[in-house]
């Protein structure tokens, strides 16, 4: 007689026990990876993921006996997202924060972001509670937001930028579209039915799965805010002098490879490694003519180049509005690494916003 099948039930929870062995696996090398990535690209919270990571794998370690490969899953997990929404919070962290599977941080905060929109928009669709109607909506409004964040990574905009209005549709308010929609009123929204659900279980059903989708989808939240509150360089900013009734107005830094006429050529958030000239292009408008407009570049915290002009001494916004253009040259071609240019007027940040340079492939 031949050896018994095995159940299928057994096979199903040995195929389980691999997968979760193999995503806690990926999750603590994707960890390390952000710490040893973050460190060399000399990001302002470098120390601070290092040292996360670093207790957390003391811990891993001591708890190794006592726990199983779903539990190292999922607290690692959390221990990851929760310290991309953290580090969001931290000044840069939004732009020179942490890199991951070398990618800049933008992209990797919009991966993320996008993720947990498409989690949110699958939660939703799943409950059958809600109204075929809602359900369709809400799911096409998810779908809209990974969209307009997928969309933001192809093009390098900045994370923060896609919370300001540079995502899908740009022809719309910004609260209209797809990275706000999704980051901020999709997941939002998911929570909240998340929750209610939870509310409404039996007595003595287990209330971890909701609880855990919770936690995740308001990490994605906690992300989508921080974006919000920094600075972008689609974002109009406006700064009050005491000498004018008009309030000076600097918009939309665009970062290319080259120039034309006062128009950027090859406009992107991203360049190959041994570019020799990076180009910023901005429009302001309310400036006098012995108005200081300064331009400060930086590769992390270090300081590279600083220039300054007068209204006066250029042509296209010498009547008090206009669009002018900074550059910075690069000898021996420019470093792989995240760079940020402040703009200022008579000493104070009017706006900023930041490029990568990339490594080849």
């Amino acid at each position: 007689m031949g050896t018994p099948p095995e159940p299928v039930t057994e096979r199903y929870s040995t195929l389980r026990g691999l997968g979760w062995a193999a995503l806690a696996i990926i999750l603590y090398v994707a960890m390390v990876d952000a710490a040893v990535e973050t460190a060399l690209r000399g990001a302002p919270s470098r120390w601070i993921v290092a040292g996360v990571v670093a207790a957390y794998a003391a811990v891993a370690v001591l708890l190794w006996r006592r726990t199983t490969w779903a539990s190292r899953a999922t607290v690692s997990f959390f221990v990851l997202i929760g310290l991309l929404a953290f580090s969001a919070w931290l000044p840069g962290g939004t732009t020179q924060g942490i890199t991951l599977a070398g990618q800049p941080t933008t992209t990797v905060l919009a991966f993320v972001s996008a993720a947990i929109v498409l989690a949110a928009g699958v939660a939703i669709v799943s409950m059958a509670s809600l109204p075929v109607a809602a359900r369709a909506i809400l799911g096409a409004l998810a779908a809209y937001g990974v969209g307009a964040f997928l969309l933001g990574i192809a093009a390098g905009t900045s994370y923060p930028a896609l919370l300001h209005g540079a995502s899908l549709w740009t022809r719309l308010p910004f609260w209209l579209q797809g990275a706000f929609v999704g980051a901020l009123i999709v997941t939002p929204a998911a929570i909240l039915l998340q929750v209610g659900k939870g509310l409404r279980r039996s007595p003595g059903a287990p209330f971890h799965g909701p609880g855990l989708q919770v936690l995740a989808l308001g990490a994605g939240v906690l992300l989508a805010v921080a974006g919000l509150r920094a600075p972008a360089g689609t974002a109009v900013a406006s700064l009050k002098f005491a000498d004018r009734a008009e309030p000076v107005r600097v918009a939309g830094i665009v970062f290319a490879r080259g120039e034309s006429g006062g128009q950027p050529v090859g406009p992107s958030g991203r360049f190959e490694v041994g570019v020799k000239t990076i180009y910023a292009f901005l429009s302001i408008e309310g400036v006098k003519g012995d108005d200081k407009i300064g331009a400060v570049w930086s590769l992390g915290a270090a300081t590279l180049y600083g220039q300054q002009v007068f209204p006066s001494q250029v042509s296209s916004v010498s009547s008090g509005r206009g669009r002018l253009w900074f550059s910075i040259e690069f000898q021996d071609g420019a470093a792989p690494g995240g760079y940020f240019l402040e703009i200022t007027v008579n000493g104070r940040l009017a706006q900023s916003g930041n490029f990568a340079i990339e490594p080849k492939r």
